[in-house]
């Protein structure tokens, strides 16, 4: 039998009731979800971003280039912003597909 804390074994029926453990490995994302991220989130899920770069992709991020020389960086899409309010969410799917679309164009 495993060597399990009492705290974590059911003792009228002796098992384990935390269920199944997940593997950690940070790799592996999983099948992507409609979630939305706040921005410490994000980095948290995704640690090869900052939050301070999370924050620098969304001030600069926009649909369209109105000046000579400078390029949107196409992160307007995966921002949703909460109507009424200062809240800003990350789409978890859409940051997926714009890392992919990212590592493609170059």
């Amino acid at each position: 039998m495993l060597d399990l804390p009492t705290s974590v074994i059911d003792d009228k029926n002796r098992r384990d009731i935390r269920g199944p453990e997940k593997p950690q490995n940070s790799c592996n994302l999983g099948p992507p979800s409609r979630t939305f991220l706040t921005v410490r989130q994000t980095a948290e899920r995704f640690p090869a971003f900052t939050e301070a770069a999370i924050r620098s992709l969304i001030f600069y991020a926009k649909t369209t280039s109105k000046r000579k020389g400078s390029s949107a960086n196409g992160f307007a899409d995966v921002i949703v912003r909460v109507p009424g309010q200062r809240k800003v969410l990350l789409c978890e799917q859409r940051l997926i597909d714009w890392i992919l679309s990212s590592q493609n164009s170059q």
